[in-house]
């Protein structure tokens, strides 16, 4: 999460597309977001970027992609 006092950004990682798109029926997920909506916290328009991302690691001070080491 980043905020700068008036903005913030969530960032959430899914490992499938199919995960993501199950939200838009998840009951729990879509009480969980009215909840937060009803107490103010959630002020301005509201926007959901999905984007591709590659995980990395971390190994002995060299960096491996996930996939080709």
């Amino acid at each position: 999460m980043f905020s700068d006092g008036a903005h913030c950004v969530v960032v959430t990682l899914w490992s499938e597309q199919r995960w993501i798109d199950a939200l838009d029926h998840s009951v729990d997920y879509q009480s969980i977001v009215k909840r937060i909506s009803a107490t103010g916290f959630l002020r301005e328009r509201q926007s959901v970027v999905v984007m591709e991302a590659h995980l990395i690691d971390f190994v002995g001070g060299e960096i491996f992609a996930h996939g080709n080491g």
